[in-house]
């Protein structure tokens, strides 16, 4: 294929190479095969994934509570926190 042509497979579909896939925080799993689990299989996977849930909140808090010694507003992408640090 010439270049800028190229497709990809995704579920089921040729997309073109600049259209980015429709992944989302909301349909991951939709991306690969689920399993069928057991209940108690189904009970640790869902308390796992609430596991990393909770860890990102605590990490995006103490990420504000530490912007926060520096300046009252939040950085708003990692190029500016480096700009006002140096």
């Amino acid at each position: 294929m010439a270049a800028g042509h190229e497709k990809r497979l995704l579920r089921g579909k040729a997309r073109p190479r600049h259209n980015p896939p429709p992944y989302s925080k909301n349909i991951v799993y939709n991306s690969f095969p689920w399993p069928t689990p057991q209940n108690k299989e189904a009970r640790q996977t869902v308390a796992a994934a609430q596991a990393v849930l909770s860890t990102r909140t605590a990490h995006r808090t103490l990420d504000a509570r530490v912007e926060r010694l520096y300046r009252a507003k939040r950085f708003t992408h990692d190029t500016e926190c480096v700009q006002h640090l140096i």
